[in-house]
């Protein structure tokens, strides 16, 4: 029997012993693969920095939003980056807008959000259980 006639449910189980990035690689092997593992691709999403912030809102869809369970996100710019400060308001209310079956939420911000933007979007969260936000800036000049 070869890999493609195995039934659905042993294919999934395989996958869920194999790290996120062999599951990424598994999934680009047919469509049938990546419609079966995309759930599993997305239920996890870790996003490092602004630009990726921006990148993910920018190229993923935003029907894939629905499929994410944990998110995390930082802004905060690495040890050699020049430290400036971008509002990522947008991008965040933009992609947690999407986010109708999330469970847990952390945010490390490097600046402040703009509460009439992001106050709307936090209202809709409503399967959210775990919720962290931190601000790794100066407080007094960069609230959370």
């Amino acid at each position: 029997m070869t890999w493609n006639r195995l039934p659905t449910e042993l294919h999934l189980a395989v996958a869920r012993f194999l790290p996120p990035q062999d599951v990424r690689a598994l999934s680009r092997t047919s469509l049938a693969s990546y419609n079966l593992h995309i759930p599993q691709i997305f239920a996890d999403i870790t996003i490092t920095s602004r630009s990726a912030l921006r990148s993910f809102v920018t190229h993923v869809p935003a029907r894939y939003g629905a499929l994410i369970n944990r998110l995390t996100v930082c802004t905060k710019p690495g040890e050699r980056s020049v430290v400036y400060q971008v509002d990522c308001t947008e991008d965040l209310a933009t992609l947690l807008a999407t986010c109708s079956s999330l469970r847990s939420l952390s945010i490390s911000l490097a600046g402040s959000l703009n509460a009439s933007t992001i106050t709307p979007v936090f209202a809709t969260l409503t399967t959210v259980q775990n919720f962290e936000i931190g601000c790794w800036g100066q407080e007094e000049t960069a609230p959370v």
